[in-house]
């Protein structure tokens, strides 16, 4: 399988599915975060982009309200807004294992890399 997602977890995270005898990696999950606030985190959703023929995901857009902001503002609608679009915010080729497998590492070495990921 090369793919996989779940949520409400109230937070995004990424995980590589490597091969049995090699570390190559062969797939990905991929846990959103939650509609609804949790602890300090504000409510997100993610819209996965696919591929039609192949039905592999191509792209993921990941949107959040700032659940401060709009309990400050109760009297107008919450504003949802894109968190990032995980191929140009993270200057990434495509989707693919390795590609996403590359983007994992350069988080491991790189914190501000890895603090623009996390969100509240």
């Amino acid at each position: 399988m090369r793919f996989s997602s779940f949520g409400h977890s109230h937070s995004e995270s990424i995980h590589i599915t490597e091969a049995i005898n090699t570390t190559q990696p062969i797939g990905f999950w991929f846990i959103t975060g939650s509609g609804t606030s949790g602890g300090d985190k504000n409510p997100a959703f993610t819209v996965i982009d696919f591929d039609e023929e192949y039905m592999v995901p191509v792209n993921t857009h990941t949107y959040i309200m700032n659940i401060t902001e709009a309990n400050a503002h109760s009297d107008e609608k919450p504003v949802w807004f894109e968190l990032h679009d995980l191929l140009k915010e993270y200057d990434m080729p495509d989707l693919s294992p390795s590609s996403v497998l590359d983007l994992i590492n350069r988080m491991y070495n790189d914190v501000d890399l890895a603090s623009q990921y996390e969100w509240n």
